[in-house]
């Protein structure tokens, strides 16, 4: 009934459009019984259609709200990084637990990964070579590089630093030398980079291979006499799993003109990317639910239900 509700709702210019998202028709909803999170989740199926930027939000604040009430049933932490890192220590413990005859969580974590496509990749391979190109400009110009880095370079840094520091010694230079610009903007309050064709290339080359990491392959980064071998824990992909879609809230992706499918800019090659983006973190959150004891295992077949449709 919700979700008929929204969908005659929905604008029907942006319908005839093509730019609102379908996945509501089709979508399964995870039942919740707590209140904060069932009222958090109907506003984000609500803006769904035609802001996946705000919906994406707003199915966040649950994510964070989850990981808070777990540190409430707990009291063993301090802070909200470690919160959110013990919620990912717990479902760590439970890759292996079977949902249905055909998927472990982890193996469902997976197939998700396995439809994120190139412009996710790239988004985290960007955040990675830039954050490294401005760290190394700032070296040069004696500046500060922790007041030019973005939060979510500095989180995958001290959360993934042998996976940076490989790309560091494999990518970088090349990057890093085939720049159009690097410089201050006139505030001296950020430093600008300028992409060569050359660059997009390099990002895309890095994607790849952060994508292979992602899917619990084993990755090999070698330049000259650098040579290294990859392959992240269970507990690093579980925190990775996590950290793209953190650093995708974060971020413009889904606050930009052409994320808003609102927006006369809109694409509609955005609207895939944002839609498999929903999908993922939402899973995410059932997770939590099940650490909290809120769903059960075979609740969580819903998300196999969802996969069908991105």
């Amino acid at each position: 009934m919700l979700l008929e509700e929204i969908n005659k709702a929905t604008n029907k210019e942006l319908k005839d459009k093509g730019l609102v998202s379908n996945i509501l028709k089709e979508m399964k909803i995870l039942e919740i019984e707590l209140d904060i999170y069932s009222s958090q989740l109907k506003d984000s199926y609500y803006c769904l259609p035609e802001r996946p930027d705000i919906s994406f939000y707003l199915l966040w604040m649950s994510v964070n709200r989850a990981y808070r009430d777990f540190y409430l049933k707990n009291k063993t932490m301090d802070s909200e990084t470690v919160m959110g890192a013990e919620m990912v220590n717990k479902i760590t413990n439970h890759l292996s637990d079977q949902i249905s005859s055909t998927h472990t969580i982890e193996s469902l974590m997976i197939e998700y990964i396995n439809n994120y496509g190139e412009q996710m990749f790239n988004f985290i391979s960007n955040i990675i070579l830039k954050g490294l190109c401005t760290e190394k400009y700032c070296k040069e110009n004696s500046l500060t590089s922790k007041s030019y880095t973005t939060s979510q370079f500095k989180t995958m840094k001290n959360r993934f630093e042998n996976v940076v520091k490989a790309i560091e010694e494999t990518y970088l230079k090349k990057y890093y030398d085939n720049l159009n610009d690097i410089k201050q903007d006139i505030n001296k309050t950020k430093v600008l980079i300028e992409s060569s064709a050359i660059n997009h290339s390099i990002l895309r080359s890095l994607s790849k291979q952060l994508s292979e990491l992602l899917k619990r392959e084993k990755v090999k980064f070698s330049q000259g006499s650098f040579f290294e071998e990859i392959q992240l824990s269970d507990n690093d992909f579980v925190m990775m799993y996590y950290q793209t879609l953190n650093a995708i809230r974060n971020s413009n992706i889904h606050g930009n003109g052409n994320s808003r499918l609102s927006s006369p800019n809109a694409k509609k090659k955005y609207m895939k990317s944002s839609e498999v983006t929903y999908l993922a973190a939402y899973f995410y959150f059932g997770l939590e639910m099940y650490m909290l004891g809120e769903v059960t295992l075979k609740d969580l077949s819903i998300f196999e239900e969802n996969l069908k449709i991105i």
